[in-house]
């Protein structure tokens, strides 16, 4: 029964009440590996909140281990915290436990490729991300992830790629600011400033009150020539970075391509 209530919780992210539901659990039936492994689940989420420790769900984890768990997610929860610990070879060596134990589940592949980004291993980070995609090709959340690590690896075109077909297949609406904003950078690294503008449009009207968007955005139409614009864009990145040096030397030279000196 709390086991039950417990997960139901975990799905609606109350992970508090999970966690007290599993405790019930545990204390019930101590010898059952899978309250331990949900328990370190929602740990990892409070975690995130500065509201547990990680190191209390690997304790979870580790015991769900002892008790005999043929459960390959255990490999991935303790891979999961110790990436959010920053201990990266701890974490690629349970990741790579949990692939060996199922090789193509696209949640391990998922978390590893995270670990490798962190590492700044893009290329591994992509193959990783693509063996994903091969078991769900149309995942939007895959593709932007993908397309991000495009991104880092300075190959922009396949990023741009990977961005617009997350977009197609209807990405988590957190995710959609961040995958318009990249797009426009992306066209910019490509100096295709005048198509960097309208993705870069699109991510300040999702979140206007997000600085390096307008101040990208300006960039932008200074290199275009649209340069009452672009001061416009300098001004209220000031606005809210009153120390930004960038923003100040973006906005004197559209006022000297104005021919505003005063």
């Amino acid at each position: 029964m709390y086991e039950k209530r417990g997960l139901v919780y975990q799905d609606i992210k109350n992970h508090k009440a999970a966690i007290q539901d599993f405790d019930s659990a545990t204390r019930i039936e101590p010898s059952v590996p899978d309250s331990y492994y949900y328990r370190g689940l929602s740990k990892i989420e409070l975690g995130k909140l500065g509201e547990a420790t990680y190191n209390s769900a690997i304790d979870d984890f580790m015991y769900a281990e002892q008790l005999r768990s043929q459960n390959p997610g255990i490999f991935n929860g303790i891979g999961m915290a110790f990436r959010l610990l920053k201990d990266y070879e701890k974490a690629l060596y349970y990741l790579n436990e949990a692939l060996r134990k199922e090789p193509l589940n696209e949640e391990f592949l998922i978390q590893r490729s995270n670990i490798y980004v962190d590492v700044r291993d893009y290329n591994n980070a992509i193959e990783d991300l693509t063996n994903a995609l091969s078991r769900k090709p149309t995942d939007p959340q895959i593709l932007y992830k993908r397309g991000l690590a495009f991104y880092k690896n300075k190959e922009f075109k396949k990023s741009i790629k990977d961005l617009y077909a997350s977009l197609d297949n209807k990405p988590y609406e957190t995710y959609e600011a961040d995958i318009y904003y990249h797009l426009g950078i992306s066209y910019a690294n490509l100096e295709n400033f005048e198509k960097a503008i309208d993705p870069l449009s699109k991510a300040i009207e999702l979140s206007p009150n997000e600085p390096c968007y307008i101040h990208e955005r300006a960039k932008c139409y200074l290199l275009t020539d649209k340069f009452e614009k672009a001061l416009l864009d300098y001004t209220e990145v000031i606005g809210m970075q009153p120390r930004n040096s960038h923003a100040y030397f973006g906005r004197a030279f559209a006022f000297k391509a104005m021919r505003q000196y005063d």
